[in-house]
């Protein structure tokens, strides 16, 4: 895809005004002309400060209204610029004279029959580059006018998703039309086509699943990946910052951090190592203030960086060497002479971290010779799986070697492997493998054992060649058989982590959020969206249709063509087994909206809940019981208290289940609303004189079944339930509304009663006790610093 924002390079500010064009000028002069001028204007956000940085990421991100009348998002907080705004003006000034021709010359072009030209037109209008405002109809019109020219594989995917979408209202859209265009696209070789294909045919979106005819799209598209690193002389990296996230998580998800589900896409696997720092000083007995493990932790923090913490190479550079040498005079003074305490664990890994930095450049020049300097210090202190990896990764430069990897290379590859790294196990594997071109290989059944052994470690790389492996046959005469469905699960898992190489639109919408450009980052979502990517569904979904809360000043409102977007992508979400999304999508079909936008349906809330329920979800117990409770979508639309208490039940033991595994207080879920909704059930139940009988006659539910098939009035009840249910689906009246209703309102108030009388004891026993203290302390001369202090608790049991 050509994202020109994207590509733009900021060069010099240097003027360059509209130069005179000879009239006989070809469309591809004029064409080659305009792309000059374009790329001589800065990014459109040179020297602005965005909205979201790492600074404020954690209080989540706030999506303005969407107004139709503009058909865009109201206006909200913008960027601030670093420049002096005198400067700012002139810039912008000669900036958009210079926008102005080349856009003009651009649409000479395409009028000439350039449709490169035409597509470069569309982009600008599509995606707003250069801080274009966007206009998808204009955009539809020039890619029209670019595959009317010449086949164009960017040109046809970018129809095809806009007939798919329909821009989510502001243009018609056409399911099949957008199927022919994707065909054309993935014909011609667009790679965003490929995915889109590749997904509709696993998942069978719009068309019959065809496992076959997806794994044949992810296996190309892999093999793309790997034939992009191997020309570009690049290696795969595992630590970049992924971009591929779910916005939501950033507020800690779809419900909150106390009762989301759901795995968070923003905290990485080193995110959580640097968490760790605290309880590492907890336990470091002899200095739990040891700069060190500061020093330490600091530095990975800089170096790796996030959402939360931008990357600093060169601070987590000058963060390791002081680590190093801090270590250094605790070694002079005697006082690391215990080889297990943790002062000396963390400086021998600053020592090994500070020699990758200098084999890798990073904060620092490039330099071999102190890269082996450090990391053969790190080694004979005490070798771990990261300096032996490193030390190999150097050992592979040996020139002498001939591009092949040197014995050296190989041992201490072997023994950071039995260390635990995945990464030497795949690297020791691969010179076997593909020893020529990765894309020759060649499989035995003890390399098969080792890149199977990496791939399940969730090495990047070796997941694609574990995949290549079985496709190719070795898996079998292991015994190991893979269905179709698992093996296009490891090439789907492969591209989707190839973010850089296929899906750039991803750090396009994140780009376009920071600076709060919510439509371009709706349409970067909706793109991977559209190609099957979990966390781009939910973020799309997120930017359509966000919850109020509790106590909103003023309701959002949606119209009916983005909640429905919104829906779709939630659904296609929850068919790859996201809970969260599951069950929003069932709160969303229980309340409806109004003014016909979205009808309350019961029983696809019910199938919604019930179907996370099945992935033993406590919040979908807990809404599952509710349901029950009230007869909303479960059979015959009557209340069964049984089913409510069972799954009221099961959500407290879920929540216990979890409460288990957690580390941190500060996820401890509470459990006081399904007491409550325990409380409120045990009421209803004893006020009901439909529900009494002997405790004999409750033992098992074949009794209970009996004994109402035998009852007269619990079969007259029974259909009077049934007609009242009846009634309430047709729109009706029925007798008995006001007086369930009265009932309702005699278990609350009676639950409300009890809970302020268990308060107000609670209140009074407190006041007397501090009563008490303070006159002990007044006796005491408590005036000083250990004088109590007034505290209040509060104790519900339930």
């Amino acid at each position: 895809m050509r994202l020109l924002s994207f590509y733009a390079l900021a060069l010099s500010a240097l003027t360059i005004g509209a130069s005179t064009i000879p009239p006989e000028t070809d469309a591809s002069q004029l064409y080659d002309h305009a792309m000059a001028q374009l790329g001589q204007l800065p990014h459109k956000f040179h020297n602005m400060v965005p909205i979201y940085t790492h600074k404020n990421l954690h209080k989540g991100i706030h999506v303005p209204q969407y107004d139709d009348a503009t058909q865009d998002y109201r206006p909200g907080p913008q960027p601030r610029h670093d420049t002096p705004q005198n400067l700012l003006e002139s810039r912008e000034s000669r900036e958009s004279s210079q926008l102005s021709d080349a856009l003009e010359t651009l649409k000479h072009a395409a009028e000439l029959g350039s449709s490169a030209a035409a597509v470069a037109l569309a982009d600008v209008y599509m995606f707003g580059n250069f801080s274009v405002p966007t206009n998808y109809s204009r955009a539809l019109s020039y890619y029209h006018l670019a595959v009317a020219q010449k086949a164009n594989g960017h040109a046809y995917f970018m129809l095809g998703f806009i007939y798919s979408t329909g821009m989510f209202g502001e243009l018609p859209a056409d399911k099949q039309r957008a199927k022919i265009y994707y065909e054309f696209a993935a014909r011609n070789g667009d790679t965003n086509a490929l995915l889109v294909l590749a997904n509709d045919f696993l998942k069978g979106v719009e068309c019959s699943a065809n496992c076959e005819m997806a794994q044949f799209y992810y296996s190309r598209l892999a093999r793309q990946v790997i034939k992009h690193y191997h020309e570009s002389g690049l290696s795969p990296q595992d630590d970049l910052l992924s971009h591929n996230i779910n916005l939501a998580d950033f507020k800690g998800g779809i419900y909150g951090k106390k009762i989301s589900e759901s795995q968070l896409s923003v905290l990485r696997q080193i995110d959580n190592f640097i968490s760790l720092k605290d309880p590492f000083k907890e336990r470091n007995i002899g200095s739990s203030d040891s700069p060190i493990i500061d020093d330490y932790f600091s530095a990975l923090e800089h170096l790796h960086g996030g959402y939360f913490a931008p990357r600093n190479a060169t601070r987590a550079y000058l963060e390791a060497l002081r680590c190093v040498y801090h270590g250094r005079n605790e070694i002079i003074e005697g006082r690391l002479r215990d080889p297990k305490s943790l002062d000396r664990v963390f400086w021998n890994r600053c020592q090994g971290l500070l020699g990758r930095m200098y084999l890798n450049g990073e904060g620092t020049e490039r330099d071999l010779a102190r890269a082996y300097y450090w990391l053969d210090q790190s080694i004979d202190t005490s070798p771990d799986m990261e300096n032996l990896l490193h030390m190999a990764l150097l050992r592979k430069l040996d020139p002498t070697s001939n591009g092949q990897i040197s014995s050296s290379c190989k041992y201490f590859l072997q023994e950071a492997a039995r260390n635990g790294s995945a990464q030497a196990l795949f690297l020791f594997a691969k010179s076997s493998i593909a020893p020529v071109s990765p894309l020759e290989t060649n499989y035995e059944e003890s390399t098969y054992d080792l890149v199977r052994k990496s791939s399940v470690s969730g090495n990047y790389e070796a997941t694609f060649y574990f995949a290549d492996a079985v496709e190719s046959g070795i898996s079998v005469s292991k015994g190991h058989i893979f269905s179709c469905e698992e093996l296009v699960s490891l090439y789907k898992n492969f591209v989707e982590r190839s973010e850089s190489v296929l899906l750039p639109h991803i750090y396009y919408a994140y780009e376009e959020l920071s600076y709060g450009n919510y439509k371009n980052a709706l349409l970067g979502y909706s793109i991977a969206a559209e190609q099957g990517i979990l966390n781009a569904q939910l973020s799309a979904a997120f930017l359509l249709y966000q919850k109020d809360p509790l106590f909103a000043m003023q309701k959002r409102s949606f119209n009916p063509d983005r909640l429905q977007a919104a829906l779709r992508y939630l659904d296609l979400a929850s068919a790859q087994g996201h809970i969260d999304s599951t069950i929003l999508l069932g709160d969303l079909y229980s309340t409806g909206f109004p003014g016909g936008v979205l009808e309350t349906d019961y029983d696809k809330a019910f199938a919604y809940y019930s179907t996370a329920a099945s992935s033993a979800s406590a919040h979908a117990c807990f809404k599952l019981g509710y349901m029950y409770e009230y007869g909303l979508g479960c059979a015959n639309n009557t209340p069964d208290f049984y089913m409510a208490k069972r799954y009221y039940d099961l959500s407290i033991k879920y929540y216990q289940d979890v409460n288990a595994i957690q580390v941190t207080r500060n996820t401890k879920p509470n459990t006081y609303t399904i007491g409550f909704a325990l409380l409120r059930l045990r009421l209803r139940f004893l006020f009901s004189n439909s529900q009494k009988r002997d405790d004999s006659e409750t033992v098992s539910w074949l009794g209970t079944l009996k004994n109402l098939a035998k009852s007269k009035d619990s079969e007259a009840l029974e259909d009077n339930g049934d007609n009242n249910a009846e009634a309430h689906a047709e729109g009706q009246n029925y007798e008995v509304q006001e007086d369930y209703q009265l009932f309702d309102y005699i278990v609350l108030g009676f639950t409300l009663t009890f809970f302020l009388y268990v308060g107000y004891q609670n209140l009074r026993g407190q006041l007397r006790r501090v009563g008490q203290r303070q006159n002990v302390a007044d006796a005491d001369h408590a005036n000083g610093p250990n004088r109590p202090r007034f505290r209040m608790e509060f104790f519900f049991a339930i």
